[in-house]
C-alpha cells in the first residue's frame, strides 16, 4: 500500500505508480487557503435541538435555556448546534463519492447563549491512500475556527477561539459502499 500524504508546507504528492491521483488541481490549490468565512449566533432553541438528539437531561441546562441565562457555560457539544448549517468546501470533489471518516472537537472556552461567533474553515491536508482494503482513497483534513465575536455591531473585533473541529473526508473514485 502506498500512502502519500499532503499538507500546506509540503510539495505535491509523487505520481501514484499503479493508478491516477484523485487530488484535483483545485483542491491541491485550497489547502491551507480560509475559505469564506461566516458566522452564527448561539441560540436556546439550537442547543435545545442538539440537546434533544443527544438525549441529554440537564435541569440546569433546562433552566438556563428557559431564561435564555448568558452567564450558563454550554456543554461543549453545543458547538454542534451552530456547526451543522456550515457548507464543506472541497473544490473539485464529488460529494456523492465521499463519506464522512472522522470529528475531532477540541473546545477552548465554553459557548453562551447569545455568543456571535466567526467561523473560518481551511483544508488542512490531504492524505491519499493506494491499495488496502478500501482501494484507493483520498482523506481530505479540513479544519474549522470558532472565534468569539466581541463588541457591538459597528465596533466588532474577532475575539479568541473558542474551538475546533478537524473533519476528515474519504473521498474514492467511485460511490463507495459504506462498509
Amino acid at each position: 500500500m502506498t500512502d502519500t500524504t499532503m499538507t500546506e508546507d509540503a510539495a505535491a504528492p509523487a505520481d501514484a505508480p499503479d493508478e491516477e491521483s484523485l487530488i484535483p488541481p483545485e483542491l491541491a490549490a485550497a489547502v491551507g487557503r480560509e475559505m469564506d468565512p461566516s458566522r452564527a449566533r448561539v441560540e436556546a432553541e439550537g442547543v435545545r435541538r442538539m440537546a434533544d438528539i443527544f438525549d441529554v437531561r440537564d435541569a440546569a441546562l433546562d433552566a438556563a435555556l428557559a431564561s435564555n441565562d448568558r452567564a450558563f457555560d454550554l456543554p461543549p457539544w453545543a458547538i454542534y448546534s451552530i456547526s451543522r448549517p456550515q457548507r464543506i468546501e472541497t473544490p473539485g470533489i464529488d460529494p456523492w463519492n465521499t463519506l464522512i471518516a472522522a470529528e475531532e472537537l477540541h473546545i477552548v472556552s465554553p459557548l453562551r447563549l447569545e455568543d456571535r461567533v466567526h467561523i473560518a474553515q481551511r483544508i488542512a491536508g490531504l492524505q491519499e491512500r493506494i491499495g488496502g482494503r478500501v482501494g484507493h482513497s483520498l482523506f481530505i483534513h479540513i479544519d474549522w475556527s470558532y472565534r468569539r465575536i466581541e463588541g457591538r455591531p459597528g465596533n466588532e473585533q474577532i475575539g479568541p477561539e473558542v474551538a475546533r473541529v478537524r473533519h476528515t473526508m474519504a473521498h474514492f473514485r467511485g460511490r463507495h459502499t459504506g462498509e
